[in-house]
């Protein structure tokens, strides 16, 4: 017999044949194809983070399409059991957090260790190769640490010097009361504050030399802003200061020498025409200005016209051209004119810019000297045509003193045979022109005798004299050089004027030069 059995279950009494322990961990639903829900093993909500798993059920021909979907519960945990969980948790990432930091702390540490020791040699090196003595203080002023250098100044060990307070062994003996006052002075002037002093003194070497030094003190602060004590480094000058003791000596003789010149001596700035050096004769004529150097160069100094002169001279001709001229100023103190020689030439100055050296000397009087050998060489040589003139007049008074007397003769012998015998019209034109020429003859006689007298040498004789006689004589030799400049000479002489008891030869050559220099 063929049949069928046909079975009846609803969804929920197919959920409720799963095992009771599976329901206590999963939760069963079955849903249909549009996720309707037929049937739900338990209402007890899931977890949002709860895994979940969805399969088809294939039951049958006649039954509907269904879907199991199973969702997970939370086990079920001791709350002591998950704070220990916990605790251990925190401590073991308490404990790694502790082992990385001892780790980056030791990392920290070694790299500052590192750097500690290469400033310290860093440190140790400059100390024991630099040649300042360096050397510290405590505040009771006592060394507690040298350097090797410190200690080569003084030939003492640095086990030897630590401890020592002033007045130190290694100072000389005759400074060390000096030298205490210094550094306590210093010392207290730099305490409490952040400021450097230096002062100067002297060691006293091991072996018995002396060192000149100079000391910079600082006060030493710890990390808290507090004094500790003192810091001092000490450099060798005892080179440096013979050096500059020579050269100021040096100096201070030449200075000596420049201000001990006769001779003014000045540089003046070309680029800003400031006075740059000026010796005590330049002072004492021209001041403390300028002024005075561009009177004696010629005016105002030009930068144009010197980069000129640079330009179309070498270097060396620089500073070995001298141009040389004589100049005459007024002295403005004495009112009088004064002749300089004037040497002047370019150079660079100390500071490097351009300068102009002037050096005058005072000619005066070399000039005043010149001037009086000039004229006295003048009056010589007038005296010298003198006496040529003297010679020449004494011959022409000679040879024409008899020509003369005889033309005179005869003009008046003449004059005397013809009065008498030619009628009066005649006699009236003839007889005085007969007579003007014997009067002109008798004159040039006269005037070559007053020449013999003025140029004849002899000593003065005083006689009695006419004073009106000697002045128309003297008018009488110099009245045709004044017709040749076309000149009068106008006399005016007082009548009844007593003789004078005077070398008359001399009175005329005294008038004769002043008529001449009037004539000049």
């Amino acid at each position: 017999i063929k049949g069928m059995v046909a079975a009846l279950y609803t969804t929920q009494g197919i959920l409720e044949m799963i095992p009771g322990e599976l329901k206590a961990q999963y939760r069963f639903t079955l849903i249909t194809d549009d996720d309707q829900v037929l049937a739900i093993s338990s209402d007890k909500n899931t977890p949002k983070r709860a895994f979940s798993n969805q399969t088809s059920l294939d039951i049958g021909v006649l039954s509907p399409n269904l879907s199991l979907r199973i969702d997970t519960y939370p086990p079920e945990t001791n709350l002591t059991f998950r704070m220990l969980i916990g605790v251990v948790l925190g401590l073991s990432a308490f404990v790694i957090w502790s082992l990385w930091s001892v780790l980056k702390q030791m990392q920290v540490r070694q790299e500052v260790e590192a750097n500690l020791r290469a400033e310290t040699n860093f440190r140790s090196a400059m100390e024991n190769s630099t040649p300042v003595g360096i050397r510290a203080h405590d505040m009771n002023r006592a060394i507690t640490y040298v350097n090797p250098a410190f200690c080569e100044m003084t030939g003492w060990s640095a086990e030897e010097l630590i401890g020592l307070s002033p007045p130190f062994a290694f100072w000389p003996e005759d400074q060390k009361e000096e030298l205490t006052k210094k550094m306590h002075q210093a010392l207290q002037m730099t305490l409490n504050q952040d400021k450097k002093i230096g002062v100067e003194g002297s060691i006293l070497h091991r072996n018995g030399s002396v060192i000149q030094t100079r000391t910079f003190i600082a006060p030493l602060i710890d990390e808290k802003g507090k004094q500790t004590g003192w810091i001092t480094s000490l450099i060798d000058i005892s080179e440096p200061k013979k050096i500059r003791e020579e050269l100021a000596a040096s100096q201070e003789r030449f200075i000596t020498v420049l201000e001990g010149l006769d001779a003014s001596v000045s540089v003046v700035s070309n680029e800003t025409g400031e006075l740059l050096f000026a010796n005590r004769f330049y002072r004492e004529r021209f001041g403390s200005s300028a002024k005075g150097h561009c009177d004696l160069a010629g005016g105002e100094i030009k930068q144009k016209i010197f980069q000129a002169s640079i330009e179309s001279s070498s270097a060396s001709s620089l500073h070995q051209e001298t141009e040389s001229e004589e100049i005459q100023l007024l002295d403005p103190a004495t009112g009088t004119s004064k002749w300089y020689e004037v040497r002047r030439r370019f150079l660079p100055w100390v500071d490097g810019q351009l300068a102009q050296l002037l050096i005058a000397t005072d000619i005066t009087i070399r000039i005043e000297a010149e001037d009086l050998a000039r004229q006295q060489e003048e009056r010589m040589q007038f005296s010298s045509r003198l006496t040529t003139m003297g010679e020449m007049a004494s011959s022409l008074a000679h040879e024409l003193n008899q020509p003369l007397a005889a033309i005179s003769n005869y003009c008046m012998g003449v004059a005397k045979r013809l009065q008498g015998q030619l009628e009066p019209g005649l006699q009236k034109d003839i007889l005085p022109a007969l007579e003007k020429a014997s009067d002109q003859a008798h004159r040039a006689g006269t005037i070559i005798q007053r020449i013999k007298g003025f140029v004849k040498r002899s000593e003065p004789q005083r006689k009695s004299s006419d004073i009106s006689e000697i002045i128309n004589d003297a008018v009488g030799l110099v009245e045709i050089e004044a017709h040749r400049h076309r000149l009068n000479i106008a006399t005016e002489i007082a009548e009844n004027i007593p003789p004078v008891d005077v070398d008359p030869v001399l009175i005329l050559q005294v008038l004769v030069n002043l008529l001449k220099n009037s004539l000049d």
